[in-house]
């Protein structure tokens, strides 16, 4: 994801693009010591805000199965865990992370749909991306980001050249015959090229700030 989506997002950031442009996340609720310091809350409906129509509508229309995904860095996730934890206080943690019952009746999340490190909010799902820490530590920088979209709009494609079998892929079956340990053992190798790219641009609200 780190030069993946990221970056193509980051791009139509730089260009202005309003919905990749979203002021839900500024320098009023996010520092550099503490992260993110502001109402969640507010963030949540102002990322929803910046939705065009057509996407507001999709939303609204998803199936239980597809419904919107807000991905979010780990500040954001705990600012949300937080407030639900306060709203409420008597609720053992554990639910927070599988939720049914009460509790996944009270916040709108339909019981039979869970995925780990996530949690739902008004019927989209608030999804912990802890991999974009990673990103940003490699390059020594800190971000808070949100990032609101639907299932399958980023994608991921494969380029295997149209060649006869196991050529269009440049497979290599072979044995490491100088370690004893691997004796018997057969090994693989292939190529390919791998790409990310956002099926539609109309269907994307990002906010985010580095610091």
């Amino acid at each position: 994801t780190c030069g993946g989506w990221l970056a193509t997002i980051d791009y139509y950031q730089s260009l202005g693009e309003k919905n990749f442009s979203c002021t839900a996340i500024n320098s009023q609720n996010v520092n550099a010591t503490d992260g993110f310091t502001g109402d969640i809350i507010k963030v949540f409906k102002e990322m929803v805000a910046c939705a065009d129509t057509k996407f507001k509508s999709a939303m609204k229309a998803a199936k239980p199965g597809e419904k919107a995904c807000m991905l979010v860095t780990p500040d954001l996730f705990e600012a949300y865990k937080s407030y639900l934890i306060d709203k409420y206080p008597t609720i053992p943690d554990m639910l927070y992370y599988n939720m049914s019952g009460e509790f996944c009746a009270k916040i709108g999340c339909a019981g039979q749909y869970r995925m780990e490190g996530a949690l739902l909010w008004d019927g989209i799902w608030i999804k912990c991306m802890d991999s974009w820490d990673v990103c940003t530590a490699e390059m020594g920088i800190n971000h808070t980001r949100a990032l609101l979209t639907l299932p399958r709009n980023l994608a991921i494609g494969v380029d295997v050249k149209g060649q006869s079998i196991y050529g269009g892929i440049g497979m290599k079956i072979y044995q490491n015959t100088e370690n004893p340990k691997e004796a018997g053992k057969l090994s693989g190798s292939l190529d390919y090229r791998l790409g990310t790219g956002i099926l539609f641009k109309d269907f994307i609200v990002n906010s985010s700030i580095v610091y």
